[in-house]
């Protein structure tokens, strides 16, 4: 048995919400345990900075890319340049 099969227990015995949209609903998805491990894993805490740039090139640093959804902007440079 696998430390995380509870999460796989949690979504078989979810039923489907029809309205407004197929879906399921599971609170407290995570245990207090992992969900902390989540929030304070380097890849999710990231140091804060004095300006965009340089949290951009930390981010680049560590291997972030932009990630493409349909209105958004994808470039670097443009995204600077509007905020």
């Amino acid at each position: 048995m696998n430390e995380f099969d509870y999460l796989i227990e949690k979504i078989n015995s979810c039923e489907f919400i029809n309205e407004p949209f197929p879906h399921i609903n599971i609170l407290n998805f995570f245990s207090k345990k992992h969900f902390e491990l989540i929030i304070t894993s380097s890849e999710i805490l990231r140091p804060e900075f004095e300006n965009t740039e340089l949290l951009i090139d930390d981010l680049t640093l560590n291997n972030y890319t932009p990630q493409h959804f349909p209105g958004c902007i994808n470039s670097i440079e443009d995204y600077i340049k509007y905020i």
